[in-house]
């Protein structure tokens, strides 16, 4: 367990720390629907490293608007994350703002919400800028995009994210960062990069919540 406080809003990244959005639609079978639709192959597996690969180009919009639909096929087979749910219902608990800021597009993000009974209370949701992925994480546009809708300090804001890009995004915008080990190397890499605290599991978190 770590110390917290001050805090008055918890930021939650999306795919890792609430839940596996491509548990049921791997992200490689994505990626690769996205390349034959973009018309070359990268042999990347991040879909959204496609797209950022197509930033600039012709086939962008196209491509944009296939990983839109597959992140709306995927969540309706995400898995929730083990104490990642149970971490934003502790912090909503506290009277805490919770948010969501996601690489995924926020309507993939609110269909999940929905699914679990959390749409309303989890704000705000702040997705992937529409075919633009120049603006995605770490660039600062979501983050500060959450930031201006709660209106809360700084200092009294956490990110959570599992990626080097949510860390950097953080240390851009110049919050405290929580990074998710949830994959080997992966605590290497955020001691690197500057994470202010690391957990293997968002249990963890939960109990540094719970602490509040």
């Amino acid at each position: 367990m770590f110390e917290l406080a001050p805090i008055k809003a918890v930021l939650f990244d999306f795919d890792g720390p609430i839940c596996d959005v491509f548990a049921g639609y791997s992200a490689p079978s994505v990626a690769r629907e996205l390349e034959r639709v973009a018309g070359r192959d990268s042999g990347i597996d991040d879909p959204h490293e496609v797209l950022r690969n197509a930033a600039g180009s012709p086939v962008l919009d196209a491509v944009e608007d296939a990983l839109v639909a597959a992140e709306l096929t995927a969540v309706e087979s995400a898995v929730a994350a083990a104490g990642g749910l149970e971490s934003v219902r502790v912090a909503l608990d506290a009277g805490l703002r919770v948010g969501v800021v996601s690489n995924n597009v926020g309507a993939a993000v609110e269909r999940f919400l929905f699914r679990v009974g959390m749409a309303g209370p989890v704000w705000p949701v702040v997705g992937r800028p529409y075919r633009a992925p120049e603006r995605m994480k770490p660039d600062m546009w979501p983050l500060e995009t959450a930031l201006d809708a709660i209106k809360v300090e700084r200092a009294e804001v956490v990110f959570v994210g599992d990626s080097r890009t949510d860390v950097e995004a953080a240390k851009k915008s110049h919050l405290r960062c929580v990074a998710l080990a949830n994959k080997a190397g992966k605590r290497a890499m955020f001691e690197a990069a500057g994470a202010d605290a690391i957990v293997d599991d968002m249990d963890e978190l939960r109990e540094s919540l719970e602490a509040l």
